[in-house]
């Protein structure tokens, strides 16, 4: 049953979190710097601080206090670690950057939440609203953006941020298409979308992640919603047509045929390339943190003066015990009421933590957010429910 909310008369916040959405692709400075979507964020943020204070109902949600530690302790291990990081000066006082995004991560968790409560299912459907015009835009300005290059980035400073920013999209498009059921051809041109874009960025883990996310909701669907099994079928049909008929789609399948294959072959692509090897040749680190930053503590090799390319690898290694648990004690406390079909949808999304460093993509914060707040307001509906009955 499609779900009732209505979009007539949008307070501005719901507008700002739509246009926040669909700004997130756009990145005018290098990574790292501010892009235009926070600074729509920032309003936001302002917004929310202000009426949290003016309307009297600052309260912090149980799920946010983990993640509140975990932020004061990025903070604290990198005070712990600038004596033993070269940099001098200013270049010092730059480690703290990375907790500051830890922190401006923090902060658009707290907006996810404040909005929720004071719109309920009408925020939701402004974030689905946003998904689809993020996508939109992104496959209207094809025109525009595309470079030419074998893996484009689009607006995006590379390819694995497309990559991510699409795994991330539609992961959050099934997951609440399951709430508002979306009409078949806008399903299947959202399915076809998010692919065509994910095959522009010919990041492997975000293909192979979208291929999970793909068969996590056909298994859901599997003889249950029979439109949306038809809108998947079309889609499939389609790909295979232009796959296999299309001058676009024979380079397409050999370009990805090409990627696919080559997994394990590259040299960033083993365990000492994706930076693992510091843990095991670093244990001391396991138990505070070492800290981000300051690479050349780890490696002789100029060329390896990198970050962890790890989600999970970067939480043990930089942050050590406290860190990791306060981490997995937030993502528990989000996915402790969803169902077993429910926390397949964040599968994908986890799939790619294991080969990317994700935690400073403010769209992976949104996720899990978003994912926390939809699944208490549909648990308070069902008691509601119940409580009615």
């Amino acid at each position: 049953m499609r779900a009732n909310f209505s979009f007539s008369a949008l307070p501005l916040s719901l507008i700002l979190w739509i246009a926040f959405l669909a700004l997130i692709p756009f990145y005018v400075f290098k990574s790292g710097l501010p892009r235009i979507a926070d600074f729509v964020m920032a309003i936001l943020i302002l917004l929310t601080v202000c009426s949290s204070v003016l309307e009297r109902r600052i309260r912090v949600d149980l799920v946010l206090w983990p993640l509140i530690f975990f932020v004061v302790y990025t903070f604290f291990v990198t005070a712990l670690s600038l004596p033993f990081i070269e940099s001098t000066g200013f270049g010092k006082i730059l480690q703290f950057l990375f907790p500051v995004f830890y922190l401006y991560n923090l902060l658009v968790v707290v907006v996810v939440f404040d909005l929720n409560a004071r719109f309920g299912r009408q925020f939701l459907g402004a974030t689905f609203v946003g998904i689809l015009l993020s996508l939109l835009l992104q496959v209207s300005l094809l025109p525009i953006s595309l470079s030419g290059d074998t893996r484009d980035t689009l607006f995006f400073n590379n390819p694995n941020q497309l990559g991510y920013f699409i795994l991330l999209m539609l992961s959050l498009y099934f997951y609440l298409g399951r709430i508002f059921q979306p009409a078949i051809l806008l399903q299947a041109g959202v399915v076809l979308s998010g692919f065509l874009l994910a095959y522009l960025s010919l990041s492997k883990a975000a293909m192979i992640s979208l291929g999970i996310l793909l068969c996590v909701s056909l298994f859901e669907l599997r003889a249950v919603r029979f439109r949306q099994l038809i809108s998947v079928f079309c889609s499939g049909l389609l790909v295979i047509l232009i796959l296999f008929g299309t001058e676009f789609g024979i380079e397409m399948r050999n370009n990805i045929f090409e990627q696919l294959s080559a997994i394990g072959g590259d040299s960033d692509e083993s365990f000492a390339g994706r930076g693992y090897d510091r843990i095991t040749n670093h244990p001391e680190y396991l138990i505070l943190g070492a800290g981000e930053g300051g690479y050349e503590r780890f490696y002789d090799d100029n060329e390896r003066h990198y970050e962890l390319h790890s989600s999970y690898g970067t939480l043990v290694f930089s942050y050590g015990i406290p860190g990791t648990l306060s981490f997995a004690l937030f993502v528990l406390l989000i996915f402790r009421r969803l169902t077993f079909v429910e926390m397949m949808y964040a599968m994908p999304v986890f799939a790619y933590g294991l080969t990317h460093m994700g935690l400073r993509f403010t769209l992976f914060w949104v996720f899990c957010a978003v994912i926390a707040v939809s699944s208490k307001e549909h648990m308070e509906t069902k008691m509601r429910l119940v409580g009615s009955t």
